[in-house]
């Protein structure tokens, strides 16, 4: 409790320090608040009563939540970066007033990024180490907030870096490093190369290796080639990401021997400044596994749960994200990421018209399908979603987002959604307003 409020007075020092001018090279304050209504006619797909359900079908939330990101500048090569993340705190659940520092209704906090990053020989050198979010070129393997050193360096005309991270596991771990070591972990392995392929071209290759030796006689390694490649032409823009997976899980079969592990990932963002309008086209592909569970082969991709995708019921909610999107309830977690053992094929098309000025409305328009009916009670079918967005952007300082869905489930889904009636698909329903501050 005394850490939070230490936190606390040091964010209200620093947000008036950041103001004033004699400082404001060294110091950057980014703030986000957003107050939020949230509303879905269902968890499932399944709308019959249940026979003890006093709560109802519905979800629904009324919540806050805070964004900072402090940026002090020692010098102009050496840096330190803290993020953190007030909430999402619920108006039914979290009370300010709470004292107990393990109390279930105490204000939500999370410590995103801490690190420190310094350049020298010219910038063509780069350290950072500490907490950070590191994302593979593509975003869907790798996309995790966790402790990691960076090195980078540039080699003629290429930006280059080699990284090195650890995972937090459920292995016990103490407050001291008499109580710690290195056996049972999480670890990540990366080298990245991007550079020009030509005057509007950009490629960025990459080799991740993930090893996972948290359960005992267990260990799962993974190797990905990575490969991104961005285009840009005044108003139009592609973006073409490829994974490739493969590697050996040990004695994990139901016959106590290594599965072998093949998958792969494609996403394709395409958007155009056309006709007044903002479109962008986004198609993805997860590869399946075959109908066995437990054998010694395994073809589920390895998926972070982020994508290009602008949906948000099929795909992460990125106005705020609450943890129930499609493409993760179709998968198996394991550790940090989703096993999609069903695979998946999703896409959907964005149409923004920017030229009412304050006024911005959308339409997203998405489909998917599993790309291995058999792991999905033989339908590949999950759903067509429809979302409509209205921002009005008031002022600088803030706006306001309403949006209002509607998903028409498949079969697909429901077989891995549904609690009881696996086969019902009633339709879903979506309403949002988001009250969003900036500074």
């Amino acid at each position: 409790m005394k850490a939070k409020v230490l936190f606390l007075i040091l964010l209200s020092f620093t947000s008036i320090v950041a103001g004033a001018e004699q400082v404001s090279d060294s110091l950057r304050l980014d703030l986000e608040l957003d107050n939020f209504l949230y509303y879905k006619s269902d968890s499932d797909f399944d709308g019959s009563k249940r026979l003890y359900q006093p709560q109802g079908n519905s979800e629904g939330i009324l919540g806050t939540y805070m964004n900072s990101k402090l940026t002090l500048n020692i010098t102009s090569d050496v840096l330190i970066f803290y993020e953190v993340e007030l909430g999402t705190n619920i108006w039914s659940k979290n009370n300010p007033d709470i004292v107990d520092p393990i109390s279930e209704d105490i204000f939500v906090l999370k410590h995103r990024q801490i690190y420190g990053s310094a350049e020298f020989l010219e910038n063509k050198l780069r350290v950072r180490s500490g907490y950070m979010r590191i994302t593979d070129p593509t975003g869907l393997f790798v996309n995790h907030w966790i402790g990691a050193f960076q090195f980078g360096f540039d080699v003629h005309s290429t930006k280059n870096f080699i990284l090195f991270a650890q995972l937090p596991d459920f292995n016990y771990e103490g407050f001291t490093a008499s109580t710690n070591n290195f056996a049972n972990d999480r670890w990540l392995f990366a080298l990245s190369s991007s550079f020009s392929l030509t005057d509007r071209g950009v490629v960025t290759v990459g080799w991740y290796s993930y090893y996972d030796d948290a359960f005992i006689k267990r260990s799962n390694l993974i190797h990905a080639p990575v490969l991104s490649y961005v285009y840009s032409d005044n108003s139009f823009k592609v973006i073409l990401d490829g994974v490739f997976q493969f590697g050996v899980m040990q004695n994990a079969s139901i016959g106590g021997n290594d599965v072998r592990e093949l998958s792969y990932g494609l996403n394709l963002n395409i958007s155009e400044k056309i006709w007044g309008l903002n479109l962008v086209l986004n198609g993805l592909y997860l590869s399946p596994d075959d109908k066995y569970i437990s054998n010694t082969y395994n073809g589920g991709f390895y998926y972070s749960g982020k994508n290009r995708s602008s949906t948000i019921m099929l795909s992460e909610d990125e106005l705020r994200d609450q943890y129930n999107n499609i493409d993760e309830r179709l998968s198996i977690v394991d550790g940090p990421f989703y096993v999609m053992r069903a695979g998946l094929f999703l896409l959907d098309v964005k149409a923004e018209f920017p030229a009412l000025g304050v006024f911005i409305p959308s339409l997203v328009l998405g489909t998917a399908f599993v790309s291995n009916r058999e792991n999905t009670n033989d339908s590949s079918f999950v759903g067509v979603e429809a979302d409509v967005f209205l921002k009005l952007n008031i002022s600088h300082g803030w706006d306001v987002t309403g949006v209002i869905g509607v998903l028409f489930p498949g079969k697909a889904a429901s077989s891995y959604i549904n609690m009881y009636d696996i086969n019902s698909v009633d339709t879903q329903y979506l309403g949002q307003i988001h009250i969003n501050y900036r500074y």
